[in-house]
């Protein structure tokens, strides 16, 4: 069944893909960006032990880092989708492929925590947030039916990220310290240019928009309910959107979709708290830095498994939707986040280390799938940044505030039991979905009927002036 829309004029075309070809090696070439955006970021836990070391600091002050670098990583994705249409997937991903290897150069000079509060968290962030964006969206134009497949795969590089940086960043930090390890980080996000230059647009996309160029200068004819909606959604704060290049009208297109936002906020909110923490609750428990750098990659290699596991799930078990498999694994992950309270040793710490891989890397590529559910294929580059804003306000606000709780705790303990129970309360989103569902198909029917109407009525408008005549 095609996703409901309530306005007529929202009703997007399903573009034509090739579903494969050159796709293959776009998805290899996405997977390489994204094990040097979302992988790299995911695994800087030895370099925060040792920022707060070196300028004895707080674990909430080190963790404004991590927050940044998570918050623009997802809010840049509507900016970065806004300069992906004029400049190209190409030039933007390869930008921040050099405007992140300058964020780690002028990284390795700070002299103080605030310092790199610009250099590697703003200046990193905005550049895997301009990676991130037009990179997963460049898939949509290639796959279709394959597209959970092709997610899989491209995102395989943040679980492949997690599993190998961080015991090598911990072996460069000891070799060479972390100003020397942060030079060497840079010389290596520079492969990202390499792998944005093969990122084109296919050529089936290339004739849908001159297509849709061409049915612009045709005229058209909206009626008074069409634009009484339009008024209504843009009450809602749509001249801040349509700076930030935000689609907010997808809100008003999908009850369904609005639940979206909240799920991503708990998770982003939850997921940065929680792994941005865990290296250094491990070295809290007394595991050695090599034990903890373990317990990361062990959490990465989880998570790639989970990558692959959710288009297998989509693709067997029928009754699983997209949306379905993210409410599910988020509320898998909370209860496992509670249980990890009693988790004291190495052997304990490594199964948790396990879930939360297995279920977290299910519920990344599994976004865009619940978003095409909701919305359709076309809508996908739109529908992603939107959600993404909300999960990158979760991010911002998450490690701060765990790192918050253990300074005045002096226990990690609280904080896994906080993110926890936020991550089950997503639940109710699950039981809301049916209800929200029947309201989409209401003013879908609605929006039907009106627009029968509307044409019964310009054939009687063009009878009268013929006969007029």
């Amino acid at each position: 069944m095609e996703p409901l829309k309530r306005r007529k004029s929202s009703v997007r075309q399903q573009p034509e893909v090739s579903e494969g070809g050159f796709g293959w090696v776009i998805v290899l070439a996405t997977c390489i960006v994204l094990f040097f955006g979302l992988g790299v970021n995911a695994s800087l836990g030895p370099f925060f032990v040792e920022f707060r070391l070196y300028f004895h600091e707080s674990a909430s002050k080190a963790s404004w880092i991590s927050a940044l670098i998570g918050f623009l990583t997802l809010a840049m994705g509507a900016p970065a989708n806004r300069a992906n249409n004029r400049f190209g997937c190409r030039a933007v991903v390869m930008f921040a492929g050099i405007l992140s290897s300058f964020g780690f150069i002028m990284s390795s000079f700070a002299n103080s925590i605030y310092v790199l509060y610009i250099t590697l968290g703003i200046l990193v962030g905005v550049s895997n947030g301009l990676m991130f964006s037009p990179s997963v969206a460049i898939l949509g134009q290639y796959f279709n039916k394959r597209q959970p497949l092709a997610n899989s795969i491209a995102f395989a590089g943040v679980g492949v990220g997690i599993i190998v940086l961080p015991p090598l960043f911990q072996k460069l930090i000891d070799i060479y310290g972390w100003r020397g390890a942060l030079i060497i980080l840079a010389g290596m996000e520079l492969n990202v240019c390499v792998s944005a230059a093969i990122f084109r647009t296919p050529e089936s996309k290339k004739r849908t928009k001159v297509n849709e160029a061409n049915k612009n200068l045709l005229p058209q004819n909206n009626n008074n309910q069409d634009a009484e909606s339009e008024r209504n959604c843009v009450s809602l704060g749509c001249s801040f959107c349509r700076v930030l290049g935000i689609d907010c009208h997808l809100l008003c297109e999908s009850y369904r979709y609005a639940l979206l936002p909240y799920v991503c906020f708990i998770m982003g909110f939850g997921y940065y708290a929680v792994v941005v923490h865990l290296l250094p609750r491990a070295r809290v428990k007394g595991i050695d830095a090599s034990g903890a750098a373990f317990l990361v990659s062990i959490f990465g290699i989880s998570s790639f498994v989970g990558r692959f596991a959710h288009g297998w799930i989509l693709h067997t078990v029928r009754f699983v939707t997209g949306f379905k498999l993210c409410v599910g694994t988020m509320v898998l992950i909370g209860f496992c986040t509670c249980l990890s309270a009693l988790a004291y040793t190495f052997e304990t710490m490594a199964i948790y280390c396990v879930m939360l891989g297995l279920t977290s890397g299910t519920f990344l590529p599994t976004v865009p799938v619940a978003i095409k559910e909701f919305l359709g294929t076309g809508a996908i580059g739109a529908g992603y940044p939107l959600v993404n804003i909300f999960m990158g306000i979760g991010s911002v606000l998450g490690p701060p505030v765990a790192g918050w709780l253990y300074d005045i705790t002096d226990n990690y303990d609280i904080p896994f039991y906080l993110c926890g129970a936020l991550f089950i309360t997503t639940v109710v989103a699950l039981f809301m979905e049916p209800c929200l569902k029947r309201l989409d198909e209401e003013d879908y029917e609605h929006v039907l009927s009106s627009s029968m109407a509307g044409t019964d009525n310009s054939e009687e408008l063009v009878v009268s002036v013929i006969s007029t005549v």
